[in-house]
């Protein structure tokens, strides 16, 4: 999501409340596109979507209310497909989905949407929609406000055509790993507050490591959020396994299984992953993918060594 200038040119600029919440465009593109229309068949495509925008979460969900059938995620193929009507990716999450057009006629046009929903920003108490915005709220003055719907690309069935079944993929196995065998836990509390941002209050620092692990060892991290902001964390080299969410949804979603880099924090929620850092040793980053929040400090430097 962009804000356009009146001669075309793409505006970028964060103003003092959205160097808080965050940076909301006006105009969804996808694929570099503004609004792009796909010609279809009378059958079911697969379509690999990443959240790319600076702070926006997006509802995936078609303009029609027919459901999708969710097959991957950051990580790739789930064990598997699920049914959803909807999928929330925050900034950075992906989603691996299968769209069946074969019960519409030639001429039917729908669209792959982010659905309208409540902002989950909690500000001065006010509680959900936060500033007073009658749920869809935005602390920024430009750019549509978190939750609004946006209409992101457009399908035009032109073809009826014999449906051929995609049942033939193969989803893998995936060993859950143990929490039992996990040989450290650590915490990480995200917070955003008085024009910072930080972990464990700290605010990022190029020259320093704010933890190590040992190379091969397995670990449960949980993840904090306090603030009034979604946070979407990422961690670089090393892909999770999510084990539970307590507070605000209190619950996993489809999209959440299998293995994951990123995952969504809302105000209010802490979530526990597991991970086994057994393929890449170095420094690597953990930050928020809210590119606000990370070019304001929401990072940190995990040092994986031997």
């Amino acid at each position: 999501d962009r804000r356009v200038s009146a001669d075309g040119t793409l505006a970028y600029e964060t103003r003092m409340p959205e160097q808080m919440e965050g940076f909301f465009g006006d105009v969804p593109f996808a694929n570099g596109i503004r609004l792009p229309e796909i010609s279809v068949d009378t059958s079911t495509y697969r379509l690999r979507v990443v959240n790319g925008t600076t702070s926006r979460i997006l509802r995936l969900a078609l303009s029609n209310g027919q459901a999708m059938t969710l097959i991957g995620n950051d990580g790739g193929l789930l064990p598997a497909p699920v049914t959803v009507s909807s999928v929330d990716l925050g900034t950075g999450e992906r989603a691996d989905l299968l769209v069946d057009f074969s019960s519409l006629t030639v001429g039917t046009r729908i669209a792959l949407l982010s659905a309208e929903f409540q902002s989950p920003v909690r500000l001065g108490g006010m509680g959900m929609g936060g500033m007073g915005m009658g749920g869809m709220g935005s602390s920024g003055r430009n750019g549509l406000p978190q939750g609004a719907e946006m209409r992101l690309v457009e399908f035009a069935v032109a073809r009826a055509v014999t449906p051929v079944s995609w049942r033939s993929i193969a989803f893998p196995a995936i060993p859950a790993l143990d929490s039992s065998r996990a040989v450290r836990t650590r915490t990480f509390r995200f917070d955003s507050a008085m024009m910072r941002h930080s972990i464990n209050g700290r605010a990022f620092d190029l020259s320093r490591i704010d933890e190590t692990v040992r190379f091969g060892d397995t670990e449960v991290w949980t993840f904090v959020n306090d603030s009034p902001f979604p946070h979407p964390v990422h961690m670089h080299a090393v892909q999770f396994q999510i084990l539970e969410r307590t507070g605000g949804r209190s619950r996993l979603f489809p999209w959440e299984r299998g293995l994951k880099d990123t995952v969504l924090l809302l105000p209010g929620e802490r979530v526990s992953v597991i991970a086994a850092f057994d393929r890449c040793r170095g420094r690597f980053l953990m930050h928020c993918h809210n590119l606000v929040h990370e070019d304001l400090g929401m990072m940190g430097i995990i040092e994986v060594a031997s």
